[in-house]
């Protein structure tokens, strides 16, 4: 939820070879998270939120569900894309944010992703087997997870990470 009116909120950051010693200054940030909630239901307001936000804020979206709807137009082969969001106001949310001297955040659940498995059914010797079954571990939330230290897993996450720092992330 925003702040009330006047309200702050500190958040410290120490970045760099010295991030352990906190005996030095840290800087002061603001950010503002989109959930995928509001991209559902009121990426305009998001929008105009975006619009008002002094220059360098942090603004991270959630560009991509823990069950792997991508909530943008994506370019990637295979992907899913949400149905229960618009992607071209998504889109436009996106360049609002980097055409502005805001810092984006992208929110991309990297090993949880429900329909690259479930969709894809060829993919399922990516994911992460329970141990001495010949079945993919579930988690509480129904998703299935990637196998971190599979080569096509990584090779897929980086191509979201490439395609997002594209677009200014």
């Amino acid at each position: 939820l925003p702040p009330s009116a006047g309200e702050t909120v500190p958040i410290y950051v120490n970045e760099g070879m010295d991030a352990i010693d906190l005996n030095r200054e840290l800087s002061q940030m603001n950010g503002y998270y989109i959930d995928g909630d509001t991209l559902q239901n009121d990426v305009a307001g998001a929008r105009d939120i975006v619009a008002s936000l002094p220059a360098n804020t942090a603004v991270m979206v959630e560009l991509k569900s823990i069950w792997g709807q991508f909530n943008y137009t994506s370019n990637i082969s295979n992907v899913t894309i949400s149905n229960r969001v618009d992607t071209e106001q998504v889109d436009k949310l996106i360049t609002d944010i980097t055409s502005r001297n805001l810092y984006a955040i992208a929110v991309v659940p990297a090993f949880r992703d429900r329909y690259f498995f479930t969709i894809n059914n060829k993919h399922t010797n990516y994911g992460l087997p329970v141990k001495g079954k010949s079945y993919l571990w579930v988690d509480s939330e129904n998703c299935y997870w990637f196998n971190p230290t599979h080569n096509t897993a990584i090779s897929w996450l980086q191509e979201i990470v490439a395609e997002l720092k594209s677009l200014g992330f």
